[in-house]
């Protein structure tokens, strides 16, 4: 007997009486959306649990972050601040994974934008320098001329 898949529409022959999708790709759909549903009707709750886990597990947070964003490991990171000295690649500022807030002492991943290479770790000052200044390196050398001119 065949069936219409709920989600995309595919005609398919389950291989069970109570298969609904045609793959799992869409049974995955599925549930997103159900997830989805889920959160929006129950905002405070959610919202309450989210919070819960991240204060509960701040180093899963953290790894998630790295993984996620620049596609290294959390240990990864920690090597590359460690093989700078536990300082800042530009200012040699001391910064420390553990102590501080963000912004404040925590180390930023510096990274191309264009190519997502991960360059090294630096404070969050020269991470912002390098990119108001859009990583060029004649942005950066026209702002020392300026300098050196007014001194």
């Amino acid at each position: 007997m065949s069936i219409t898949c709920n989600i995309c529409g595919t005609i398919f022959v389950p291989h069970h009486h109570a298969v609904k999708y045609c793959s799992k790709e869409c049974s995955l759909i599925k549930g997103k959306q159900h997830q989805k549903t889920y959160r929006d009707s129950n905002k405070e709750l959610t919202s309450q649990r989210a919070k819960k886990y991240n204060q509960e597990n701040p180093e899963k947070i953290k790894s998630n972050h790295y993984r996620i964003r620049y596609g290294i490991t959390l240990e990864k990171a920690r090597a590359l601040l460690d093989a700078q000295g536990g300082r800042c690649a530009i200012c040699k500022k001391e910064l420390d994974f553990d102590n501080g807030e963000r912004g404040r002492g925590q180390p930023v991943v510096d990274h191309c934008h264009s190519s997502n290479k991960v360059r090294g770790m630096l404070c969050t000052n020269c991470n912002l320098m390098l990119g108001y200044s859009l990583d060029k390196k004649e942005i950066l050398q026209a702002a020392i001329n300026y300098l050196e001119k007014q001194n």
